[in-house]
Order: C-alpha cells, then sequence, then structure tokens
C-alpha cells in the first residue's frame, strides 16, 4: 500500500513497485512512462513510503539498541550522497569565478 490518493493503475503500481525496489537496493533508477500516467504522482507515493518504512526501520532498530547494525543504505555511511547540495555549491564557486573574470575584464578595458 503506498498510500495513493485512488485506486493506481497498472502501470502506476508497477512504477511504484520498481521504484521502492530502487531505493531498498540502494540503487538509481530511470524511470519513464507516457504523459498522463501519473508519473509525479507515482513517484511521490512510492518515494514517501519507502523514507516511511525506513524510518521506522531506524526506529526499530535504534529502540532494540541496534545501531551499529544499520542497513548499508544508511546515509550517513555513504560519502557524497548530497549531490544537490554539491551541485549547487559548484554553481556558486563558478558564478563567483564568472564575475571575478568579468571585473578583472572591465578594469582591463579601462
Amino acid at each position: 500500500n503506498f498510500g495513493f490518493p485512488y485506486k493506481p493503475y497498472s502501470i502506476q503500481s508497477e512504477f511504484m513497485d520498481n521504484l521502492y525496489r530502487v531505493l531498498e537496493e540502494g540503487k538509481i533508477g530511470i524511470f519513464e512512462s507516457p504523459t498522463g500516467t501519473g508519473k509525479s504522482l507515482s513517484l511521490i507515493c512510492g518515494a514517501l513510503k519507502w523514507l516511511q518504512d525506513f524510518d521506522a526501520q531506524i526506529l526499530t532498530r535504534s529502540s532494540d539498541n541496534k545501531l551499529d547494525k544499520l542497513p548499508n543504505k544508511s546515509i550517513e555511511d555513504k560519502p557524497n550522497t548530497d549531490w544537490v547540495k554539491s551541485s549547487i555549491e559548484k554553481c556558486q564557486e563558478q558564478n563567483k569565478n564568472f564575475e571575478l573574470k568579468k571585473l578583472v575584464q572591465a578594469r582591463k578595458s579601462w
């Protein structure tokens, strides 16, 4: 049960099942589906269900004092998992460099 707001079509159920499996295995998935098949909602419902289950698993393990046996997919155990943050930082650095180059060129033209 993915918490879909209505009875999902088979293509939506398959999408959510495959998404859940990819997340559970810590892999990267590329998903495609025709326009109007509910990709966005399927992605949201599938990902949130996995996150709820993962959080419940962590809480269960922490209440059993088994934090040292967390699965390898734990975010804290994987370096460079915050690719969004690193991408933003890289863009900000590139913007700074670009602005500095513009200033240097402007001074040269004076």
